[in-house]
């Protein structure tokens, strides 16, 4: 249902009641803040309780491309923090 924002400058949206929307600030990198939201408990619920190393591979996410599921698996590395970690199955939606 179309409202004005929150803030006061208009033309913005409200989402449902119940709907999860997932934001990222600007200038901030967006894969690196997935997967930091991810192992952090913030996907796909905020708040919610971290994934333990055993149910990552039980996440599956699609990207675009192949190129970007090798850089969500560079962004896991970096919001782990170089850890060793089973990874979510990350997977292309293209062929190319």
């Amino acid at each position: 249902m179309p409202d004005s924002a929150a803030d006061g400058s208009g033309g913005g949206t409200r989402a449902p009641s119940g709907a999860r929307v997932f934001t990222v600030p600007a200038g901030r990198p967006f894969l690196q803040a997935v997967a930091a939201a991810i192992l952090n408990g913030d996907l796909p619920a905020t708040g919610g309780r971290a994934p333990n190393p055993l149910e990552l591979p039980e996440i599956t996410l699609l990207l675009p491309t192949r190129r970007a599921t090798r850089a969500m698996q560079d962004a896991f590395l970096t919001a782990s923090g170089g850890r060793a970690m089973t990874l979510p199955q990350i997977r292309p939606i293209s062929a190319g």
